[in-house]
């Protein structure tokens, strides 16, 4: 019994005979985000996929691993490959979630290989090419297969790209009715899905990419939700496609290859030139292998291209010996993604919670306990990431005047992975610079829509690792009103410490972040700066010597209730594989299915512990462990999706 893996499936027969794998199933539901105007799609393509990320519980890391932290900037993630059918990888299907973005599989047929299974999967599995097309009728059979895997699996839906040459009109038209079927199916199967055709062939079946939505491939976009434009338009078509889409201009995302290839301004760190000229006629954006900051430019610097790339344009960074001209940085023309695409609201609209948690580490924390030294990866672990991951002050007081979107900061953000309150990273909170005077400067972290009401309450887990500033709570509110709330901290876990207030407004939450105060007394009441104005009433404070203090942030919480603790009873189903004969160890499947059923709580992570011995996470009501010989205890701790502790499983199993 090997570690569960996600996999593809690579034909049209397969498909028909698919077994379905209980370990690939996503539990986590889309979380609700607001929708902004300006959609960008993520279509992912690396190395054929089916790496690290296919690894279903995580795994050692031995080396840099790509995981994406910029789920602010985008709306939908198509996971792709160029196998038949590219299911998505779990992992990344409950990051997308989590993060309130839809994520979507491939179907994809190539060149004249590939033409024999787009026949078979039209016309069915009773497909015989001696027939004469008068004899032959579009077939739904593996139009529900691919509905029932959407649906078994927790993904949102599929791009259908199709560039093989059809050698005739009339299969063409087959091929409409097979996504007009599929398309209202999968809608009435899994409300909220999509199914996104990509530019390819036309309706002659000729393969012809037009670079535009026109005559030629809008009987396919009439019968799907959008249309993914192939990538080597000009402004002109640009144009042409939202003129001829009239209405349904909000369904064309117009495709950026970051690999260049011939892309309009050569992708790469030029990917702005391209943007830019697509936000001037209010298209979609649809960014395809943005991991070519990983797979081209290298492993070593990936975190640093990559924040290049998306957000800022005053990082340095390494220049490669025989980089691609096209893609390297113009210095008459600087640019990056973020400039060009909307910030998107962090997923929750009554509630939200993060623990910065990027997916993998070097270390392992529980409740600020260190449990693990080895470093891991698990992208079903990765929370939403900072909203402004530069650091922008939103505001400052100095001297009882109000300084709005100061340029400079006495404060510095950074993600670290040295120590973390619940897995491997968290915020250090450090001193820029010295601040002489007695200031209060707030720092946004996320964009947020939330809706509050009398119960809502603001929590933030910290620790002081050393020096000494006030540490506080700040949001900003609908009606424009800066809200910042200074309290002694809680000790609660291994020297964290956590802040709450209630959030006494009922409207809109649209940012929280932190309040970083240079004096030495604490306010009592909450303070609130109305943002139209500059003077302020402030007490005045006494300043502090803060040339050098660290805080770590280990989570940010808004929430409306306290979760019902269960108290769960029954056994587990445990399912014993061969022994390891080097050491001795069972590989065991256990199973806590129907256990479940009793739970109310919308749950998120199961932390799997063997005598006590914490051995990894799961995002699902199964997992594989390697046990050793003997009576042994296991115990699953059940969380929500704010990471409250909501219950525990508790067995007992004997292995000889």
């Amino acid at each position: 019994m090997t570690s569960p893996q996600s996999f593809p499936i690579d034909s049209v027969e397969d498909l028909g005979e698919h077994i379905y794998d209980p370990f690939n199933i996503c539990r986590i539901p889309l979380r609700p985000r607001v929708e902004s105007n300006q959609k960008v799609i993520l279509c992912h393509d690396m190395m054929n996929g089916y790496h690290q990320d296919a690894e279903i519980q995580g795994g050692e890391r031995t080396e840099t691993i790509y995981s994406f932290q910029y789920w602010q900037f985008v709306d939908i993630f198509i996971y792709f490959s160029h196998h038949r059918f590219t299911i998505p990888p779990v992992n990344w299907t409950i990051a997308c979630h989590r993060n309130g973005v839809k994520c979507l599989g491939t179907f994809i047929v190539e060149w004249q290989n590939g033409l024999p299974d787009l026949l078979r999967l039209i016309y069915g599995p009773n497909y015989d090419e001696q027939l004469p097309s008068t004899q032959r009728d579009f077939d739904p059979y593996y139009a529900n297969k691919m509905i029932e895997i959407t649906e078994f699996y927790g993904f949102d839906g599929w791009l259908i790209n199709v560039e093989s040459i059809i050698p005739s009109a009339i299969h063409a038209i087959v091929l409409k009715r097979f996504l007009d079927y599929l398309t209202k199916t999968i809608h009435v199967k899994k409300p909220g899905s999509l199914i996104i055709w990509y530019d390819s062939v036309i309706y002659t079946g000729q393969l012809r990419w037009q670079d535009q939505l026109n005559v030629k491939n809008k009987m396919f976009f009439d019968v799907t939700d959008a249309i993914f434009v192939n990538y080597t338009w000009n402004p002109a078509k640009l144009q042409e496609s939202r003129d001829f889409a009239n209405n349904r201009k909000d369904q064309v995302f117009t495709g950026i290859d970051v690999w260049g290839r011939n892309t309009f301004g050569g992708g790469g760190f030029n990917t702005h030139k391209a943007l830019r000229e697509i936000s001037k006629v209010n298209l979609q954006i649809a960014i395809f292998a943005p991991g070519w900051t990983f797979e081209s430019l290298g492993k070593e610097h990936f975190a640093i291209n990559e924040r290049r790339f998306w957000c800022d344009t005053n990082q340095d960074i390494p220049i490669l010996p025989g980089e691609d001209q096209s893609t390297a940085i113009d210095l008459k023309d600087i640019g990056c993604v973020s400039q060009y695409i909307d910030l998107k609201a962090g997923a929750g609209i009554t509630n939200f919670h993060s623990n910065f948690n990027q997916g993998f580490g070097s270390k392992y924390f529980i409740h600020g306990e260190l449990v693990s030294n080895i470093p891991w990866h698990h992208l079903a672990q990765q929370n939403i990431p900072l909203s402004y991951p530069v650091v922008k002050p939103n505001l400052s007081v100095v001297k009882n005047s109000l300084i709005k979107n100061p340029s400079d900061s006495w404060v510095d953000l950074e993600l670290q992975g040295h120590d973390s309150y619940l897995g491997g990273s968290s915020i250090a909170v450090t001193s820029a610079q010295n601040c002489s005077t007695a200031e209060l400067i707030c720092i946004p972290l996320y964009k947020v829509n939330i809706c509050t009401n009398k119960n809502s309450k603001f929590r933030l887990i910290y620790k002081q690792v050393k020096g000494a500033v006030l540490l506080g709570l700040y949001w900003k509110t609908n009606d424009n009103l800066a809200h910042i709330k200074f309290a002694t901290g809680e000790k609660i876990d291994h020297n964290w410490m956590q802040i709450e207030s209630t959030v006494s407004s009922s409207g809109f939450l649209t940012e929280i972040g932190i309040a970083v105060g240079s004096f030495s007394r604490i306010p009592s009441d909450c303070i609130k700066l109305p943002l139209d104005c500059q003077e302020v009433d402030i007490p005045p404070f006494e300043v502090q010597n803060c040339d050098s203090f660290e805080y770590l942030l280990g989570s940010i919480t808004i929430y409306d209730y306290i979760p019902t603790i269960h108290n769960i009873t029954g056994k587990l189903v445990v399912e014993r594989g061969e022994p390891k004969i080097q050491n001795e160890l069972i590989s065991v499947t256990l199973n806590w299915a129907s256990l479940e059923l009793n739970v109310t709580e919308k749950l998120d992570m199961r932390l799997i512990y063997i005598d006590s011995v914490f051995i990894g996470a799961s995002f699902n009501n199964i997992y594989v462990a390697n046990v050793s010989q003997g009576v042994k205890t296991i115990e699953i701790r059940l969380y929500n999706e704010l990471s409250f502790f909501v219950g525990k499983i508790v067995d007992t199993i004997t292995l000889n």
